[in-house]
């Protein structure tokens, strides 16, 4: 087993005492793996990930990156939201670096690793672009590119690419899973689709019910391997995946 880079233990959250969200959630993600989370709608999948990114605090438990508790947000974190929240009044290049001027990187620094994953991402030519300008895609891989400038280790995502068309989603994954393998990072996606929690994920936790609690954790030793999505073991994972969020 490898070294466990997150861990949540005994995560509990109420927005109030009569409203329960999540309910003693324990599980850990080991360095460079892949966790996605499945569950239906409203179940508390967003809120489980602000809890691991220290944008909210459990009511009970703890989340632990390397062994040492999470008590708000960390430069070892970087996030990617539904909406991309990027900044419309900002170009791309504004917006790549905006995480590191608000952070003080030097300037010269900045300008490296902006130029460097804009390169990386297939954006040279659109530095001068707001993201009213660009496609769905394109403005998808400038959040990509905001959360790695920051070099993070841990990369949460929620919903990334659930406003993408099909081929866009599927290279988007791709580039993703090309990412995690270059710079080690450890992943973990907030999703509803259970052909994207399968392609990119080690493991599937599956979450369910009120309040939230773990109904399966399912491994997925083939996960992106490269003409996964058309075999066999890709359907055999996703019909065990269904029939967990289905509570069969």
């Amino acid at each position: 087993m490898g070294e466990r880079m997150l861990t949540a233990e005994g995560l509990t959250k109420e927005f109030a005492p009569e409203i329960r969200v999540i309910e003693d959630l324990s599980f850990s993600v080991e360095s460079g793996r892949s966790l996605t989370i499945i569950g239906p709608s409203g179940c508390g999948k967003s809120t489980l990930l602000y809890m691991l990114a220290g944008l909210t605090r459990p009511t009970s438990g703890k989340v632990l990156i390397e062994g040492r508790e999470v008590k708000g947000p960390s430069r070892e974190v970087g996030m990617i939201l539904q909406d991309f929240g990027l900044l419309p009044w900002k170009t791309v290049w504004g917006n790549i670096c905006l995480g590191m001027r608000i952070r003080s990187v030097p300037k010269g620094e900045q300008d490296r690793r902006a130029r460097e994953i804009i390169k990386y991402l297939d954006l040279e030519g659109h530095e001068d672009d707001y993201p009213s300008r660009m496609s769905g895609g394109e403005r998808q891989r400038l959040a990509i590119g905001r959360a790695l400038v920051m070099e993070p280790s841990i990369l949460l995502m929620d919903e990334p690419f659930s406003s993408l068309d099909t081929l866009t989603r599927e290279r988007l994954q791709n580039t993703l899973l090309e990412v995690r393998e270059q710079k080690g990072l450890t992943m973990v996606t907030v999703t509803h689709s259970i052909e994207e929690a399968v392609f990119l994920g080690d493991e599937i936790m599956v979450l369910g019910g009120r309040p939230c609690g773990i109904r399966a954790i399912v491994p997925n030793p083939d996960a992106g391997g490269k003409g996964y999505r058309s075999d066999e073991r890709f359907f055999a994972v996703c019909r065990e995946v269904r029939r967990a969020v289905e509570g069969l």
